[in-house]
């Protein structure tokens, strides 16, 4: 028997307010496994002008042109690549980055392939000048939320990026789900030179972290996000310690081998690179968790509706709405990631 929920408030050492859900849900259905998803949904803004950001370039009366029946065709292909990850059953959580507020979430999550999932959202404004943020939906029906952050990451030379949004959930099973999403600082000005912005995200990340594991060591933290560097690089390797050596570090991440095939997410002069990543505490990939992964590996959708062929490279990359300041009529630069939970 589904029992209510009582809603725990949580104190937590937040730049911000905490957001809490005092809804009470009974699913439907007992659900053995599901999937969670994480998608780059590039430049998803809303037609109006925000005087507060720098959003000139998604106007209709910028050189983009950009317009109602674009918005609309954009989050139609989001919500077609959303809701083909599986046919049978939507996804239970999906982190978004590069929205521009609430609106635009509201509006994706209401598009008929999404609208039988009854979405609920997360979402906090960032100081990113061009009020990029990054949010969370999730079912209502199997999901209920008990306390969100969004957490500053102050970089070294004051210039304001993009918060990490920190979502705590109680599952259908009321097991606890902690999901960190990212979006962090770009290689704007050289990889190396931007380094230390992204190892400043690692680093404040992993505070949170060890913060949650000190309490809790069987924690269950899910982090997800474009993190502009690959499983490889330093910011995730060395700072956020995360690897597929489980037995030593507290993290594991799922998009590391993936990361040494040039397979990726993101496609730049012909390059592939896994920036679009999924991370779980080693509590998740344990045969004894009530919660943990089903496979140990990510699964990334590239359909063939999503690409196109470059015209110089003569490969099969992400369809994008824009090139420049020409309209494609695409989905997004990165492609969405998706990993599958298993409810023993």
């Amino acid at each position: 028997m589904w029992k209510s929920l009582t809603l725990l408030l949580i104190t937590l050492n937040s730049c911000s307010q905490i957001k809490t859900d005092y809804r009470e849900f009974s699913p439907p259905k007992k659900i053995t496994s599901f999937s969670i998803g994480f998608y780059n949904v590039e430049n998803l803004f809303d037609t109006i002008d925000d005087p507060e950001i720098i959003d000139e370039e998604y106007l209709p009366s910028s050189e983009k042109k950009w317009n109602t029946e674009k918005y609309n065709q954009k989050l139609e292909n989001l919500s077609k690549v959303i809701s083909s990850e599986n046919k049978k059953q939507l996804p239970l959580i999906v982190g978004l980055c590069e929205i521009e507020n609430q609106t635009v979430i509201k509006d994706l999550v209401n598009q008929p392939s999404l609208k039988k999932g009854e979405y609920e959202y997360i979402h906090y404004d960032s100081p990113d000048q061009r009020g990029i943020d990054v949010g969370l939906i999730y079912q209502k029906k199997y999901a209920s939320v008990n306390a969100s952050k969004k957490i500053n990451v102050a970089l070294p030379e004051g210039k304001p990026t993009r918060d990490i949004l920190m979502v705590e959930l109680v599952l259908y099973n009321f097991e606890k789900l902690y999901v960190f999403v990212n979006h962090w600082p770009s290689r704007r000005g050289g990889e190396e030179e931007s380094e230390i912005n992204r190892i400043t995200a690692a680093k404040t990340l992993k505070k949170e972290i060890n913060a949650l594991l000190k309490k809790d060591s069987l924690a269950n933290i899910l982090i997800m996000g474009d993190f502009n560097d690959t499983p490889l690089n330093n910011s995730v390797l060395n700072y956020l310690e995360a690897d597929t050596t489980i037995s030593e570090k507290q993290l594991f991440n799922v998009s590391y081998n993936i990361a040494k095939k040039n397979i990726g997410t993101h496609n730049y002069q012909g390059e592939w690179s896994m920036l679009d990543q999924v991370i779980v505490s080693k509590n998740m990939v344990s045969n004894n968790s009530k919660l943990r992964l089903k496979e140990n590996q990510v699964n990334i959708l590239n359909y063939d509706w999503m690409m196109y062929e470059h015209p110089k490279y003569k490969d099969l990359r992400p369809n994008r709405t824009y090139s420049g300041n020409t309209y494609h009529a695409g989905y997004s630069d990165h492609l969405p990631t998706f990993i599958h939970l298993i409810n023993k």
